[in-house]
């Protein structure tokens, strides 16, 4: 909810994502409660399924999701960072690093792509496109 705050000031959209549609239902619940409906369009779907038919580039991607799928989820991810500045932040990190290393390597060694780790709350990967690269995506 704090995201569609942030977005409320500068007019932005957000999508968010959830198999769950009881669980979709409470977020929607929160955020016509909070009058943030409005900036956000909740979607039930499976996150792969989105994410191979998602056209459309990212400013800034939240990934929070079953780690063991971050994997096939990077090719999809990297297509949608195509926008300058455009910043996907993985939560779990390091509470999870076991899990997510296989992935942090995929990102880490693609010249494409720029990436930090930032030691807050469980650990967030900061990912962005390098300058001038934003045409190259993909695992390697």
């Amino acid at each position: 909810m704090w995201l569609a705050e942030a977005l409320s000031t500068t007019q932005g959209q957000m999508v968010t994502l959830e198999i769950d549609a009881q669980r979709s239902q409470q977020a929607q619940y929160h955020a016509k409660n909070l009058n943030l409906d409005g900036h956000i369009e909740f979607r039930v779907t499976d996150a792969l399924a989105y994410l191979q038919s998602c056209q459309q580039p990212f400013d800034f991607i939240l990934l929070d999701a079953e780690r063991e799928a971050y994997v096939t989820y990077w090719p999809y991810l990297a297509k949608l960072l195509q926008q300058p500045g455009g910043l996907l932040v993985v939560d779990n990190v390091l509470s999870h690093a076991e899990q997510v290393a296989e992935f942090k390597s995929l990102i880490e060694n693609n010249p494409h792509f720029l990436s930090s780790t930032l030691n807050v709350g469980a650990g967030l990967l900061l990912v962005t496109a390098q300058a001038g690269s934003v045409k190259h995506y993909g695992s390697g």
